[in-house]
């Protein structure tokens, strides 16, 4: 197999893990459903992942790692933070992985679904990298200095992922060109008011 093959075969086994994640619970999803799912054989699960819990591990990180490259991305742009754009990244994100907003609530609100435990380390991690990043533009003279980071990055959750929870019920209520038109006035809106709090003019 080259690597591209086996990129893909990987891939798809992550893809298949996280539409069953969403249907079923970790161990009513058979080693068989997922392979049938990917398209390949069950030998493949143990090849790249060891076995059933390793594919789920893989699945998890790979979903949430999607939404902490948004948040450097931003983050790591020099001068003042684009609050707009980093709501706007968010919701492209969503529409790019309409399944993303059902997987991260199922893993926020179910202290037994599989990958909580791996979410609970990430929360912390993300937590980490504001702090230190927030600080640092504190440091700068760009950021008030008497923001509460912590409150701070529980409302860009606020402002991120519950419109991406919400993406579908509203596109269809709006329908598609309403709805984008809703989408980027909230990002304007919502960006704006942040940036007004936390940047320092």
């Amino acid at each position: 197999m080259n690597e591209k093959s086996n990129d893909d075969v990987r891939l798809r086994l992550i893809h298949s893990a996280a539409k069953l994640f969403l249907q079923k619970d970790f161990n009513s999803v058979s080693i068989r459903e997922l392979a049938e799912m990917a398209n390949t054989s069950s030998g493949m699960i143990s090849y790249y992942f060891k076995s059933k819990n390793g594919l789920f591990e893989a699945m998890v990180k790979h979903q949430y790692e999607l939404i902490i490259q948004e948040i450097l991305l931003v983050l790591n742009e020099p001068g003042p933070i684009d609050f707009v754009q980093l709501i706007k990244k968010f919701q492209a994100l969503y529409r790019k992985y309409p399944d993303m907003a059902k997987f991260e609530t199922k893993t926020f609100m179910d202290e037994t679904a599989f990958g909580n435990q791996y979410l609970k380390y990430l929360f912390n991690l993300e937590r980490d990298i504001v702090n230190k990043e927030m600080t640092a533009l504190i440091g700068q003279g760009i950021v008030e200095p008497t923001l509460d980071i912590e409150v701070f990055r529980i409302l860009c959750y606020c402002v991120t992922v519950m419109p991406g929870v919400m993406q579908g019920a509203l596109s269809e209520f709006y329908g598609e060109e309403e709805f984008d038109s809703f989408q980027n006035r909230f990002a304007e809106v919502v960006g704006t008011l942040i940036s007004d709090r936390v940047m320092i003019k």
